[in-house]
């Protein structure tokens, strides 16, 4: 979403990263001087050094400010609801240096990595011509998964934990619950928002990088329809992201019953808008009602549906995108090493330090685990 319209994204666009220059010069989401700065990518030399430096000025070095504005933002930044101009390039998206230094060029290091992931073994059928893949039965399903796996196990749900505690002159650590209880462990591990892990560790540890980690609210608003009421609007992609310079309520939508077609019955349409940014705190937290007719001005006047939805499900997620600035890599490495020589056995992990999406969350967990195993033997 760009100027008030709807474009198609180029082919061949990958995070961002035109690699079908083809494409890139037939689109209308780009001016011809805009289209011509982001070629010169492949001209461009590599920066020296290896300081880290934010997304917005990487990519405005590569592909100049139109193509951040209009392309690499609304793409990019929402995945961590953050600011280009500050999320750090070395904690979001370390392939993008890593193809400047290998290939001079994001887009011939771009064209790389996609000819090793065509040369890689099939996929199975269900994944085959798809981007996007979930569970039929939703997430849950990796809930089941795990409780299947931890079978035996002594699991204890809505339990608070008050501290955790070094006893003197003894090994391990005691975790205080919230009725009093107190467990012996060998190992921790924190996987807590950073201010929750400061609260419980801070009496042990210097937490100071954790106190610094800054979060960000959203809010999503799904609304359903009958499929009669918008059969005039072409639902032929997945959604769309919107371009911060137009100004809306709404970062993105998602087409859910387009994206994900077994979440919907074949006559009703589901659509899925996203509220909240670094730079807009204040929309998230609007007045339902005031919220909800924000996003439902947005979708009239970007889609055309003007009808009355069956149902409009909001939910608010205060502090829960946290955010990588420039240097986060580094804070993160301090703070881990001051973790580890002071509380051999504890670990502290989750979507505030290596990356907020599902497979990176469980890559840290599988890691976190190894750690603690390694500290214990």
């Amino acid at each position: 979403m760009h100027g008030g319209a709807l474009h198609p994204i180029p082919k061949g666009m990958v995070l961002g990263v035109p690699t079908d220059i083809a494409s890139l010069l037939k689109s209308s989401l780009l001016t011809v001087e805009g289209k011509f700065r982001a070629t010169q990518d492949l001209l461009i030399p590599a920066k020296a050094g290896e300081e880290d430096e934010s997304i917005g000025a990487f990519l405005e070095r590569r592909f100049g400010r139109e193509m951040v504005e209009r392309v690499a933002e609304p793409l990019l930044a929402g995945i961590y609801a953050g600011d280009l101009d500050e999320l750090s390039l070395q904690a979001t998206f370390p392939q993008f240096r890593q193809a400047e230094l290998e290939h001079g060029s994001l887009i011939r290091g771009t064209r790389h990595s996609r000819r090793q992931a065509a040369a890689a073994p099939p996929l199975p059928k269900e994944a085959q011509g798809s981007v996007f893949l979930t569970f039929r039965r939703g997430l849950y399903t990796l809930v089941e998964a795990l409780e299947k796996a931890l079978a035996g196990c002594d699991i204890r749900l809505g339990t608070k934990v008050n501290a955790v505690r070094r006893p003197d002159g003894r090994r391990g650590y005691e975790v205080e619950l919230g009725g009093g209880e107190t467990i012996r462990a060998d190992g921790v591990v924190v996987t807590t928002p950073a201010w929750d892990a400061a609260n419980l560790l801070e009496s042990l540890v210097d937490c100071s990088e954790l106190r610094g980690i800054r979060y960000v609210s959203v809010a999503n608003v799904v609304m359903a329809f009958d499929k009669a009421d918008v059969e005039d609007i072409s639902f032929d992609a997945t959604g769309f992201v919107a371009a911060r310079t137009d100004g809306r309520t709404i970062t993105a939508s998602t087409w859910t019953s387009a994206k994900w077609p077994h979440t919907s019955p074949d006559d009703k349409v589901l659509v899925r808008c996203y509220v909240g940014s670094a730079g807009d705190q204040h929309s998230p937290m609007l007045p339902d009602d005031r919220l909800i007719q924000n996003v439902r001005r947005d979708i009239r006047e970007t889609m055309g549906i003007t009808a009355e939805p069956l149902f409009v499900e909001l939910t608010r997620l205060a502090r829960s995108m946290p955010q990588y600035p420039v240097g986060h890599v580094g804070r993160t490495a301090r703070f881990r090493a001051r973790l580890a020589a002071a509380l051999p056995g504890v670990q502290v992990t989750g979507a505030a330090f290596d990356g907020v999406g599902l497979p990176d969350c469980i890559r840290q967990g599988k890691e976190a685990a190894a750690a603690v195993l390694d500290a214990l033997s």
